[in-house]
């Protein structure tokens, strides 16, 4: 039998793909795991990723699974677990690395924990976040509050949500609450999960004592990628019943406080993304006068 599945989603990623596969391989504590990739490249891209792992000769260690329609991050991992034989799931962005070995450490807390259904560990790159706010709880400045109580390792489940680069799930339990919501192209989908795990009395953890590496480098801002960040919001607000009017507004607030202080250090780049972020928002979200 299978214990672990990792599946990969990828985007045009065939030259990240080859070190994400290689930790796995050095860090690997069991022989009875697969490794599924879904690839979501139109059809040049697909035959980049296959030449590059043919090249390398890992053809016979891991599946590679087509889907060249795209329907996103979750559709494409929902597709991944659904061929997958593994007890446990591994979803794993290409751009992570395995820094040492984690799959008995995920196992024997799932074994002790009958409850539990997803485990996350300590995120290594950018500034080191491993979990974040959740929309509903959010409040001025949540944000730097988050990155101290990262450092603190003070992860709450009802409150955050875990960074989705790299978490172990129970497929059984992940099954049950309806894996990935396929109406949520790409952001917001980890707080989704979150709260129907929780919503069915299924546990959630983070280990802060062990660690993976994410490739998070410094990307300029691109006003599509919050455009569509921003309608998984207004999705995920409408599914679960949230007061979008006063989160949106905590938002908005965040927002026009970040651009004063970047009037005052006359830092342009940072006014004109803010007020893009603005800008975008209004464009979505009706804000009511009240």
């Amino acid at each position: 039998m299978v214990e672990f599945s990792y599946v990969i989603v990828t985007y045009l990623s065939h030259n990240l793909i080859i070190d994400a596969l290689q930790s796995i391989f050095q860090y690997e504590e069991s022989s009875s795991y697969e490794i599924i990739i879904v690839d979501n490249s139109p059809t040049e891209g697909h035959s980049l990723l296959k030449e590059k792992i043919l090249q390398i000769g890992y053809e016979n260690r891991v599946r590679i699974i087509h889907n060249p329609a795209n329907n996103g991050y979750g559709g494409g991992n929902n597709i991944g677990i659904k061929h997958a034989q593994g007890q446990y799931i591994i979803v794993m962005n290409p751009d992570v690395r395995l820094m040492e070995p984690l799959q008995q450490d995920a196992k024997a807390r799932f074994i002790n924990s009958p409850s539990l259904a997803m485990i996350g560990y300590k995120q290594m790159g950018g500034e080191n976040i491993s979990f974040y706010r959740k929309p509903e709880w959010t409040f001025f400045l949540s944000g730097w509050i988050m990155k101290l109580r990262n450092k603190q390792g003070k992860f709450d489940s009802k409150k955050d949500f875990l960074s989705g680069a790299f978490i172990f799930l129970d497929k059984e339990k992940f099954e049950k609450i309806g894996l990935f919501d396929e109406q949520i192209f790409m952001y917001n989908e980890e707080s989704d999960i979150s709260n129907r795990f929780i919503n069915n009395n299924f546990d959630i953890a983070f280990v802060p004592t062990k660690k993976y590496s994410h490739l998070l480098d410094e990307r300029p801002f691109n006003r599509n990628a919050f455009k569509n960040e921003m309608i998984s919001l207004k999705y995920y607000l409408s599914k679960h019943n949230f007061d979008e009017q006063r989160i949106i507004r905590l938002y908005l607030k965040e927002l026009n406080f970040k651009k004063i202080i970047a009037k005052v250090l006359s830092k342009k780049q940072s006014i004109k993304r803010f007020s893009e972020m603005i800008n975008e928002m209004k464009s979505i979200f009706v804000i009511s006068n009240k």
